[in-house]
């Protein structure tokens, strides 16, 4: 029960929340780069804007309570994209670009994750 309330209320949980977001839109811009010649397919991704709305209001509001943000779910997105004869609206370097960034966010996100476990350990092995 205490850990709930250390780990919520930390840049632990906030660093789990924005690694399990980079997790499923990764698979989301791969299945969009897999799909990049199939006839009709739409490019769909996750609103990174919204989800980054929610967690920056869920860090002003964890004082007074541990709401979750709100579920972020995919989305077609018609505007960001040429819609081809064969009713697909690829953009590869799009694509590209998006799957990058979000490998660096996560990437970082895991590192600084990895450190602050890492300085939960230190102090846990002091006071043993």
């Amino acid at each position: 029960m205490w850990l709930d309330g250390m780990f919520g209320n930390s840049s632990i949980g906030v660093l789990d929340k924005v690694i399990s977001f980079t997790e499923n839109r990764q698979k989301i811009l791969a299945n969009n780069i897999a799909n990049i010649d199939t006839p009709g397919y739409k490019m769909r991704d996750l609103d990174v804007a919204k989800f980054r709305e929610n967690l920056k209001r869920e860090i002003e509001n964890r004082d007074r309570g541990n709401a979750e943000p709100e579920k972020v779910n995919a989305k077609v997105d018609y505007d960001q994209y040429l819609v081809f004869h064969d009713k697909n609206n690829r953009s590869i370097e799009k694509q590209i670009t998006n799957a990058t960034e979000n490998t660096l966010l996560h990437n970082v996100s895991v590192e600084l994750l990895r450190s602050r476990y890492a300085l939960l350990e230190r102090a846990i092995a002091l006071r043993i």
